[in-house]
């Protein structure tokens, strides 16, 4: 494929209650809004899924202006009830433009996931099925954990036959996370620093090895309370490493925040398969868990990381350095936006030159 613009590719269609594509080409995307409440305006063309908006999006499927619409899969809700009567009596519009890209077949789609969950629900597994190309934040190395629990044959044999659909993507950070990230090059005071709950097996197991840590010398900084995102970015700018353990899900904003703020992150190994990771050893640190997928085996615990890796802190200077420019070319959203608007296009040139309006 011919090196294109991405700006060139549109116009676009993007549903959910995710923004992405419309943040990054405003002027290209129509927005249409899912979510309850009345969204901030992104896009020059913007839509909430009110009958309203439900009204435009049938007229934009009808009329096939667009590319393609890139379909934010909703979080756990099971929108294919809206083929339900009393759902549509009720006016469940959101669940009606779900049911309607389904099975709106002139029109290429694409699944956007970044919920926290591996498992795809029965919508999920339908959008994938009618997808172009599926990009999912959370996507486990082993995909039968993508499967919800007690399968039926249905969705066995939807993930089966798409499973060659599903790509990795990341959080990334949006324009405004990038412009909050202090300069770089400021002194560090800690060696290791920590915010955030304990809301996972390991972030629990592993707090009270930073107390462990502490008693061997170490400088560990651990807020006394919950802190706000300057706060927490100028404290990963003052220490040399920064524990990023998986939270609800394994990839977080923590990993490209500590990174994109000058610090090294010290992540558990990953579970999933990452997007653009960053690389051990020479833009990040990982650390043995639990167990861990056989294609990735980090060297040691945690404690035993951590205390390597201060041996030669002017090697972690280097690293930090690698890691902001790691995340800076790979994960804003708009290198994320590039990224999957030339996959789309590059999938669909192999079976339809003309549909994307590439020449």
């Amino acid at each position: 494929m011919a090196e294109h613009s991405i700006s060139t590719f549109g116009p676009f269609l993007e549903v959910g209650t995710c923004v992405l594509i419309s943040r990054v080409l405003p002027q290209q995307t129509t927005y249409y809004w899912t979510g309850r409440q009345n969204p901030d305006r992104v896009a020059d063309r913007q839509y909430r899924m009110d009958p309203k908006g439900l009204a435009h999006l049938r007229g934009e499927l009808n009329a096939r202006n667009a590319r393609c619409v890139f379909v934010h899969v909703p979080m756990r809700t099971n929108y294919l009830w809206a083929r339900n009567a009393l759902r549509r009596l009720h006016g469940d519009c959101a669940g009606r433009a779900y049911h309607e890209l389904i099975h709106a077949n002139d029109l290429p789609i694409v699944g956007m996931d970044f919920n926290d969950y591996a498992r795809l629900s029965s919508t999920a597994l339908e959008i994938l099925d009618r997808s172009v190309c599926y990009f999912k934040r959370e996507l486990p190395v082993d995909r039968n954990r993508l499967l919800p629990p007690n399968p039926t044959a249905r969705q066995r044999s939807l993930l089966a036959a798409n499973k060659h659909k599903l790509r990795p993507i990341s959080l990334g950070l949006c324009r405004g996370r990038q412009a909050a990230m202090p300069d770089s090059g400021i002194a560090k005071q800690y060696d290791l620093f920590f915010s955030g709950a304990l809301n996972c097996e390991v972030r629990r197991a592993g707090f009270p090895l930073l107390e462990e840590l502490q008693r061997q010398g170490i400088k560990v900084h651990i807020p006394p309370s919950r802190v706000d995102r300057p706060e927490f970015l100028r404290m990963c700018a003052l220490s040399r490493l920064v524990w990023s353990p998986e939270g609800c899900g394994w990839d977080c904003f923590r990993h490209y925040e500590s990174a994109g703020a000058g610090s090294v992150p010290v992540m558990n190994a990953p579970w999933i398969v990452p997007y653009r990771p960053l690389n051990h050893g020479t833009e990040a640190l990982y650390y043995q868990f639990s167990e861990t997928p056989s294609w990735f085996q980090p060297p040691q615990p945690f404690v035993e990381t951590v205390l390597q890796a201060l041996n030669d802190r002017d090697r972690l200077d280097e690293m930090a350095c690698n890691a902001r420019r790691h995340v800076n070319q790979f994960h804003t959203h708009e290198a994320i936006v590039d990224h999957i608007v030339k996959t789309v296009v590059t999938e669909q040139l192999s079976s339809a030159p003309n549909l994307l309006g590439v020449a």
